[in-house]
């Protein structure tokens, strides 16, 4: 496959274009937090050549200013052709120390990873774990946000439940595991954080890659729909779970995500980390900016991660 590295800055905009159009409430672990997934306008594709390409462009981004890490964070804005008239979107960062192993980051709510300043900039979403990126990068990992793939019919400018579970997101899936392995990766994990935890569970019963190597379900998704329940008595592969102990989401109770763990199968390897305190919420129980998103303990939750990651045994309970 032919490889295209594009620097021209008026094609910087792929994500700006898409955080034009997808500003507006947020569902569940977006900018927010466990309301339904709310849709935009329709994007309008850029022109492609006829022959499938990566495009990628250099982009900044500013972080979040809840958690303002990895400014220096070189990334680039990513085209991956996945299926007839489709490109995935990625959001990349691989720094100088990028070792062998990628991560795969899943937003929930409608799955915009980064939107608008009012300067014209774009700048990370509250998601904790778009806002906490960086950490993964740091840490010597490959790092990959997605969003809503762009096509030419796409009418709902949400990433819906329907679609995160579907053979469609699968193929998608894998050609951004497939993307990463030809940028030097051999192990791949994915990691989801509220919604986004639909789309990691249930990849995590159809993948199959040799290249995956477990995944990561953050401020589990337990209600609307109760799809994650059944994904999980299916997982066998090496999965981790975290969940703050003072989450106060209707749909992501603590409760719920220790039951969802222990109906995991004895499975090659499988862990749960419990959060606790942080700093006070800012908004919703729902939104980012809570327990629900490790709100003042991202380093520790995102570090226990990284361990797990990096084949050690995470500690069962972490603070700030």
């Amino acid at each position: 496959m032919f490889f295209r590295k594009n620097t021209s800055m008026n094609k910087l905009s792929a994500f700006t274009l898409a955080a034009l159009l997808a500003l507006g409430p947020a569902g569940c672990g977006g900018e927010g937090g466990g309301g339904p997934a709310t849709g935009a306008p329709p994007a309008t594709m850029p022109s492609r050549s006829q022959t499938p390409e990566i495009e990628r462009t250099s982009i900044v981004v500013e972080p979040h200013p809840v958690f303002p890490v990895g400014e220096w964070l070189p990334r680039e804005d990513v085209y991956l052709p996945t299926r007839p008239g489709v490109r995935q979107r990625v959001l990349l960062a691989k720094t100088a120390n990028a070792g062998t192993k990628a991560v795969i980051l899943f937003t929930g709510g409608n799955g915009t990873p980064i939107t608008l300043t009012r300067h014209g900039g774009t700048r990370l979403t509250a998601n904790s774990l778009v806002r906490s990126s960086a950490l993964f990068a740091e840490a010597g990992f490959i790092t990959a946000v997605v969003e809503l793939p762009l096509d030419t019919s796409s009418v709902n400018r949400s990433v819906s439940n329907a679609y995160r579970q579907s053979p469609m997101h699968h193929t998608d899936m894998r050609a951004v595991v497939d993307f990463l392995v030809s940028e030097g990766a051999r192990e791949v994990f994915l990691i989801g954080t509220s919604r986004g935890t639909l789309s990691v569970a249930y990849l995590a019963t159809v993948m199959a890659h040799p290249n995956v190597k477990g995944y990561v379900l953050t401020a589990t998704l337990a209600e609307k729909p109760p799809a994650v329940r059944s994904y999980a008595t299916r997982i066998t592969d090496p999965v981790l779970m975290a969940h703050h102990t003072n989450d106060g989401c209707h749909v992501t109770k603590y409760a719920d995500a220790r039951a969802i763990f222990d109906s995991i199968p004895a499975s090659t390897r499988k862990d749960f980390v419990s959060v606790s305190g942080g700093d006070p919420p800012r908004g919703r129980a729902c939104g980012a900016q809570s327990a629900h998103g490790f709100l003042g303990v991202e380093h520790k939750t995102m570090a226990a991660i990284v361990d797990w990651m990096n084949g050690k045994t995470p500690p069962a309970h972490v603070s700030p």
